[in-house]
């Protein structure tokens, strides 16, 4: 049984792998030089935006004079 089912499903599988997608095209080199001048200025503008910036320093809140504590009689 196995003999006559081999050669039949050998076809179909045949069949199916020449029925495929199409390759997909190359990239012409001017596509990938294009891509690659691309993610060269990329990574420029990400390491310009790490560099830190000369920015002031925001003011911080001066603290009040804390009382001092009193004696109180208890009546």
């Amino acid at each position: 049984m196995f003999r006559k089912i081999l050669p039949v499903v050998t076809i179909i599988a045949i069949f199916l792998v020449a029925c495929g997608q199409q390759a997909e095209p190359t990239l012409s080199p001017e596509e990938v030089s294009g891509t690659a001048v691309a993610a060269a200025w990329t990574i420029v503008a990400e390491t310009q935006a790490a560099i830190p910036t000369n920015t002031p320093v925001p003011p911080t809140e001066t603290p009040s004079p804390t009382p001092l504590p009193t004696f109180t009689p208890e009546p």
